[in-house]
């Protein structure tokens, strides 16, 4: 088995899902990195998206083949990684670490969201937005060289544009240090035509694709005279691929013209082809280029600094400049250079959204927020004010950083084009507006809202939604005057109804999502449309009608896919399986809404927020089944989905953590489910503060792990914790439920059958009072009502009570061998029955007790044996079966926690059984 720590709990791999041949499973291990899913292949290894569990981020993850290259490659590779490693610059992409796997190498690495050079290159673009991208690069270039290491196989491929507006050099995968032994250079087929090649890689790949395939290493087309001739190469190598580089990303086209490896080789005996005769790009950044393709790298530049040098000085803007200065001169001085003024005015331009959000968010509105909340005099409302207002501070300055992060990418450094920035900054602009909704509503909130108000703001959206493909969507208003004023006005309601839902007040919010979808169907837009359906399902969810909510999400659904928006369409799929499974137990259909959500997902390919919903869905769908163990994998892959779009501390990832715990207990990992719980509880206490109501799930939770553990003072503390977080709510809050049928398991494994059934009887007077008889825990207090009174020796009280538990379990379909079974009504009614004297209908139930191997409580499965045991001793059956029996019982109680009493009541019917 392989362990990686994954939000301060321990997750156990089996060995087999370690990396072999040539692909890594999802959640496979490669050193302590878990893989996420495997991005592409080539000639020297693999790359894999993988969650870094130690630091709680994603990575890229690039293992590296060294047989590949031949006798002592590992140990080269693994040097030259490791230099590589040692290389901080703004413009390379950063290593984090490297290290052995078996006979491979493995680089971790930044995972870059965005795009390559060659995909950027696609569009058109002037030669000043040419120059600024690749300076950028360049910079990186002769940042790797000045640490001593060269590339060796710099092209469009192998640069990224990142969505936060950097430039980045990846793919060092080749590279060397200088002073290194020159790699062998093998002739290979080529497949490219001069004036398009197709590298001889891999498919390319944002994630650093690998750069190799078979034993040429390097590109053909951008691959230096001396290096291809004679396998020499140093820094004026790289300058050579950088000049390469350059002149297809300014003419469109390779300097020279080839068709395979021999043919290049050939060409570069030839000076480089002219540019275009159409071309706009001027002689001086020409010749810039021309040097740098020089065939000798004598007459190439000195260095890639010198280079960037030459590329900056900018003949006609320092005319420009003495032009304006004369100007300056004759205006006594009243002007500046004008590209200074232009720069200023740009930045100014670009900072507008600090100046917006302040519209927004700013003191005097911050004070008025926590003055609502705080005049509420609800419990904690001092507290709950402060983490509000902290939490809104923390949104208001990363939609600032987004704002300004989409208008210099654009403006400034010109990597992005107007369109790209446009579709950002209006997404951004109807986030500001969802803020400024429920500031609003913060603002004269009432006693509900204060209770709400902090998980509607964490519930904001988070503005990495604007990078995201589908941005255009959010932003997608209609060309005409009319119906865009129209729907400028709807975006309005849609960000008041997400406000008022947030804060409880779910009858005003359904009020305006319902008219607010009367004027999306009368523009149209449906888009819109499926945004106020959602806001009315989550509502209805609140109020508790699931039949409702499902025809509700499916209207949505229908509209988003009208709308063209697969990801809308893909979230409203992902909330339907768990309304379907968990609140109408309608597993078939939540089954087919699954494969629909994961079709939606496979189509529009990578949204890590409907992946993360739709996995979440996912695993409480099996986990209401009973499959349990088929959970696991999902689990630490939602965490590691919502993790990366929401942060590790987020409230829905510590949400993932309290479920992978439940599951995890239900497959024996106790103590990896306590770890998981408490990471769980230690977010949410971060968040909420440690005396907030909502901490009563998972305090009940832990309550549940101490005593599957047999540890039942620790259990009682957690229990009677949640109980008293649950205190300002009234005592009978249906929420208590749950926490006194816990109560009452702990107590009747700890030999305290008369409190179990005052726990009981506390539950059951809830259930009474809210008419919750539907409640998921009734089987439970049933079958620890009728344990309580078997203790006590009434049988036929035991009997009614597990006869009620079994009528709601089969009823609720929840009794099935490949299902985990958490109630225990047959064992409690085959012991009853017994006890009464009715064997054969105590034998039926246990018979059937005992195929049921999947059980939370470790003793219970032991018990159903002994109980069986004596049962067939008792019908005079099969004396063997018996003993075999209770001897399997035995052997199953050693093992459980806390249950050494029970081991020595088999022990002593096996010694009675031996004096017979």
């Amino acid at each position: 088995m392989v362990d990686f720590v994954s939000g301060g709990q321990t997750i156990t791999l089996p060995d087999d899902q370690k990396l072999v041949a040539d692909e890594a499973p999802p959640g496979a291990r490669i050193g302590r990195y878990v893989v996420i899913g495997h991005l592409g292949a080539g000639g020297m290894g693999s790359v894999y998206a993988a969650y870094d569990a130690q630091l709680e981020r994603r990575v890229a993850i690039k293992v590296l083949r060294p047989s590949a290259r031949g006798t002592g490659a590992h140990a080269r590779l693994l040097r030259e990684a490791q230099a590589m490693a040692r290389l901080t610059h703004p413009n390379v992409v950063t290593v984090y670490d490297v290290g052995a796997y078996g006979d491979d190498v493995f680089i971790a690495m930044e995972h870059i969201e965005g795009r390559t050079l060659k995909a950027w290159m696609a569009n058109s673009h002037s030669w000043r937005e040419v120059l600024a991208v690749l300076e950028a690069a360049g910079r990186g270039l002769a940042a790797a060289h000045a640490a001593g290491i060269i590339h060796r196989d710099f092209k469009p491929e192998n640069v990224l544009l990142g969505k936060d507006g950097r430039v980045l050099v990846a793919d060092f995968g080749i590279a060397r240090a200088h002073g290194s032994e020159p790699a062998r250079v093998e002739a290979a087929p080529v497949s490219a035509h001069g004036s398009s090649p197709e590298p001889l890689t891999g498919p390319s790949s944002l994630e650093t694709p690998l750069t190799e395939t078979g034993q040429l290493l390097g590109t053909p087309g951008y691959m230096a005279p001396e290096h291809a001739l004679d396998a020499r190469d140093d820094a004026r190598s790289d300058q050579f691929s950088f000049a390469v580089t350059l002149y297809r990303a300014l003419y469109g086209q390779l300097p020279f013209v080839f068709s395979s490896f021999s043919t290049y080789l050939t060409a570069l005996d030839s000076p480089p082809r002219p540019p275009p005769a159409n071309t706009r790009v001027p002689a001086w950044v020409h010749a810039v280029v021309a040097r740098g393709l020089a065939r000798d790298p004598e007459n190439r530049f000195a260095s890639m600094d010198e280079m960037l040098a030459a590329l900056d000085r900018d003949p006609t803007r320092r005319r420009l400049g003495w032009v304006l200065a004369a100007a300056a001169i004759a205006l006594a001085g009243t002007g500046a250079l004008g590209w200074d003024h232009h720069r200023r005015v740009v930045l100014d331009e670009c900072a507008a959204g600090d100046r917006l959000i302040a519209e927004t968010w700013n003191p005097g509105v911050r004070d008025a927020v926590g003055a609502a909340i705080r005049a509420t005099k609800t419990p904690l409302a001092d507290d709950v004010a402060t983490r509000t207002q902290r939490l809104l501070d923390d949104r208001a300055d990363a939609w600032k950083k987004a704002y300004r992060e989409a208008s210099e990418a654009t403006r400034l450094r010109g990597v992005e084009s107007a369109a790209t920035m446009k579709t950002r900054l209006a997404c951004l602009e109807r986030e500001r507006a969802d803020m400024g909704a429920l500031v609003d509503r913060l603002a004269q909130t009432d006693e509900a809202g204060a209770r709400h108000a902090i998980n509607a703001a964490i519930q904001l959206p988070r503005t990495q939604v604007c990078w995201e493909p589908n941005a255009a969507h959010a932003a997608g208003l209609p060309e005409a005057a009319a119906p865009r004023a129209r729907v400028l006005a709807l975006q309005k309601q849609i960000a008041e109804a997400h406000a008022l839902g947030a804060t409880g007040e779910c009858d005003r919010a359904l009020e305006v999502a319902t008219k607010g979808i009367e004027e999306a169907r009368a523009i149209p837009h449906r888009e819109s449309e499926a945004e106020l359906l959602l806001v009315r399902a989550t509502c209805e969810s609140q109020q508790g009608d699931f039949e409702a909510v499902v025809a509700t999400r499916e209207e949505a659904f229908a509209a988003a896919l009208a709308a063209g928006d697969d990801s809308l369409a893909a979230l409203a799929a992902a909330h339907l399986p768990f309304e379907l499974a968990n609140d109408l137990a309608r597993y078939k259909e939540a089954e087919r809404w699954l494969a629909i959500g994961r079709g939606l997902l496979e189509r529009e390919g990578q949204d890590d927020r409907a992946e993360g919903e739709l996995l979440e869905s996912e695993v409480v769908v099996l986990m209401v089944e009973g499959y349990s163990e088929r959970t696991i994998p999902l689990h630490e892959h939602a965490i590691a989905v919502l993790s990366k779009v929401y942060g590790p501390n987020d409230l829905r990832v510590a949400s993932a953590l309290t479920n992978y715990a439940s599951d995890l207990e239900s497959i024996g990992r106790k103590e990896d489910a306590l770890a998981a719980i408490l990471r769980s509880i230690a977010i949410q206490e971060e968040i909420y503060g440690p005396q907030n109501p909502g901490l009563h799930v998972d305090y009940n939770n832990l309550g549940y792990d101490y005593v599957l553990l047999g540890r039942y003072d620790e259990a009682r503390q957690a229990l009677e914790h949640a109980l008293a977080l649950l205190q300002p709510l009234g005592a009978t809050n249906g929420n208590t439920i749950v926490v006194w049928a816990t109560m009452a398991q702990l107590d009747n494994r700890a030999g305290r059958p008369d409190a179990a059934l005052v726990d009981v009887d506390h539950a059951m007077q809830i259930v009474d009072v809210t008419g919750d008889d539907g409640t998921r825990y009734l089987p439970c207090l049933f079958v620890e009502r009728g344990m309580a009174r078997l203790a006590k020796g009434d049988a036929a009280g035991a009997r009614d009570a597990c006869v009620q538990s079994l009528k709601l379990e089969e009823a609720r379909e929840l009794i099935d061998p490949d299902k985990m079974y958490y109630d225990d009504a047959l064992t409690c009614l085959g012991e009853a029955d017994l006890s009464l004297g009715k064997i054969d209908e105590a034998l039926a139930r246990l018979e059937r007790s005992v195929t049921l191997k999947k059980r939370d409580f470790a003793a219970e499965l032991p018990l159903a044996e002994f109980a069986l045991a004596r049962a067939v001793r008792a019908a005079k059956r099969d004396p063997k079966r018996a003993r075999s029996l209770a001897e399997s019982a035995l052997a199953g109680l050693r093992q459980a926690p806390a249950a050494d009493a029970k081991a020595q009541a088999v022990e002593s019917w096996l010694a009675a059984d031996d004096a017979r």
